[in-house]
């Protein structure tokens, strides 16, 4: 991008932005001092809109006029209870569960193995829009410059395939790229066919060297901060062929050559000699460059930085200059958009209230008989709650297993962080693997092998980005490839992650006989009840406090 064109392009990112302020931005700051009647007039709207889809007919929309009413109507569903309604609509394109057409999937890893098809309608992508336009105001707003030079932003393809019955289907990263306003998302580096490339070596490798290709750049932005972790750590081990690359355009020698390669870097690709020479007068040692060495003028990165995210942010504060924001991205999810960064210098999130109707449950609440489900206006701040969302999309009364806590006020909006995900299920950086993945895994591999599996836990440690499975089992030979195999197979996001080294190897260390009593005891002794003990198989590190080390074999 010339120096001209760019300066011409932050002129009219300017005005676009005061356009902005006065259209969205200042109408939503209005809205966040009521948030609660936004609310309820919100879900009279989504009642009314779907009251005769096959869902609103069976649940009775047309006699519903209080949340009260909703609340009793309509049980908390999860994705399997919607699911037949949403696949109904999408074969026979008529409505069952939206009145609207239904135009593409947002597809994620189910926690029982199928993958769930999020539905998406044109008003869909009306709200991405318009909640990205609010989150580029506060950005810029708050960290002047932050557009001011090239942007790296980081996802995956809006269309990633085609069911059966025609409908795309694709990711929510892809998704909000597109979504991004215009003009800002003509600062973008990356060609969109880079994150089409499945060869995951290849398409770090070409991330890395069109990013480091720029010396202005000036924002990062991707989910997860395990992505940037992993581009430093390809940057630093294949620093020489990189330099090659930017000089010449030619790919390293472990690259399969394909045609679709060659015309991806002839078309978007100039090679730069004089970028490459300056970097090779970088004087210190490949291990020590960082995103200030490459990027000087970098303002600022956005990514996940709550629940496990936040162990690596320190990795991550080591590789930027002092000046350089880490700026929160929101909470999101392949289902909604569940909060907008409106203060990027505090990281406070508010609710998207104008587009999704919220529920709380609180933690020690939830397991009750009767739990007491509360609306926006009620939850506290400093308090942990199970989030439930009705949304514009046909996901109604939803419970996504997230838990969130209030951080505190946005004037009288609550401002909130996602935690991690509920019992059952871990997330070092995207994966979302459930106790379920894990077990009918291993429940297949002493089929496929006719050895029993006995006492088992899986640990997940965000810190050193791996699975730690602790095991009872003759089953030792290659354990730790043939579960990676049988976990990706069932979850697309475990095995993204795997072949993009964002995971690192599953680890297995086998235990002796006689260590479940063991750890039934240590749990009893910290105060679990034994008429109620119940082993949970997947958990965090940082939630296990039982000793290993005297029950490894070998040790």
């Amino acid at each position: 991008m010339g120096r001209l064109l760019n300066v011409f392009l932050n002129f009219l990112i300017h005005l676009q932005m005061m356009a902005i302020q006065q259209c969205s931005w200042k109408p939503f700051i209005q809205k966040t001092h009521n948030p609660q009647a936004i609310q309820n007039k919100l879900l009279q709207k989504i009642i009314r809109a779907n009251k005769n889809t096959r869902f609103g007919k069976k649940y009775g929309f047309d006699f519903i006029s209080t949340y009260l009413q909703f609340q009793k109507a309509i049980p908390v569903h999860n994705y399997d209870d919607l699911s037949p309604y949403i696949k109904e609509q999408d074969n026979k394109k008529e409505p069952a569960i939206h009145t609207e057409r239904l135009i593409l999937f947002s597809v994620t890893s189910g926690t029982t193995g199928a993958c769930k098809y999020i539905p998406l309608y044109p008003s869909s992508m009306v709200q991405l829009k318009s909640g990205l336009a609010l989150v580029s105001f506060a950005q810029l707003q708050a960290i002047p410059g932050i557009f001011s030079g090239r942007i790296i932003g980081i996802g995956s393809p809006v269309i990633e395939g085609y069911l059966d019955s025609g409908t795309p289907y694709g990711s929510v990263s892809g998704l909000l790229f597109k979504s991004v306003p215009f003009l800002i998302r003509r600062k973008y580096l990356l060609p969109s066919e880079i994150f089409e490339i499945e060869d995951y070596p290849l398409k770090y490798f070409l991330i890395c060297g069109f990013g480091a290709r720029e010396p202005e750049v000036s924002f990062l932005t991707s989910a997860n901060p395990s992505t940037f972790l992993k581009m430093m750590d390809i940057i630093r081990n294949d620093w020489e062929n990189l330099i090659r690359f930017i000089s010449t355009g030619e790919l390293p020698d472990w690259v399969t050559p394909k045609p679709q390669y060659k015309a991806l870097i002839d078309k978007y690709f100039k090679p730069d000699p004089a970028r490459a020479n300056a970097l090779k007068t970088y004087s210190g040692p490949a291990n020590k460059l960082t995103f200030q060495t490459l990027w000087p003028n970098l303002r600022a990165v956005a990514t996940w930085t709550g629940g496990s995210c936040r162990i690596l942010l320190p990795k991550l504060r080591a590789l930027l200059a002092d000046q350089t924001r880490i700026i929160e991205l929101g909470y999101l999810s392949s289902e909604f958009r569940g909060s907008l960064a409106l203060d990027p210098v505090n990281n406070r999130c508010v609710p998207t209230f104008h587009e999704n109707f919220y529920e709380f449950v609180e933690l020690e609440d939830w397991n009750r008989d009767n739990p007491r489900f509360l609306t926006l206006d009620q939850i506290e701040a400093g308090k942990h709650y199970y989030i439930i969302v009705t949304t514009q999309n046909s996901l109604f009364r939803y419970f996504i297993n997230d838990i969130i806590t209030v951080t505190g006020f946005f004037n009288k909006t609550p401002t909130i962080e996602f935690v991690q995900k509920g019992k059952g299920i871990t997330n070092i950086t995207g994966e979302k693997l459930s106790e379920q993945q894990l077990i009918d895994a291993l429940n297949r591999l002493q089929k496929d092998f006719d050895a029993p599996v006995g006492f088992f836990i899986m640990l997940a440690d965000p810190e050193e980005l791996r699975y730690t499975l602790y095991i009872e089992t003759p089953l030792q030979e290659s354990l730790a490839t043939q579960l990676e195999d049988q976990l990706s197979r069932v979850n697309m996001e475990f095995e993204a992650k795997r072949k993009s080294g964002r995971l690192h190897p599953i680890q297995v260390i086998f235990l002796r006989e006689g260590t479940e009593e063991e750890y039934k005891k240590h749990s009893l002794a910290n105060n679990q009840r034994e008429g109620q003990f119940k082993i949970v198989r997947l958990q965090y590190t940082r939630d296990c406090s039982f000793n290993f080390l005297p029950f490894q074999i070998g040790k």
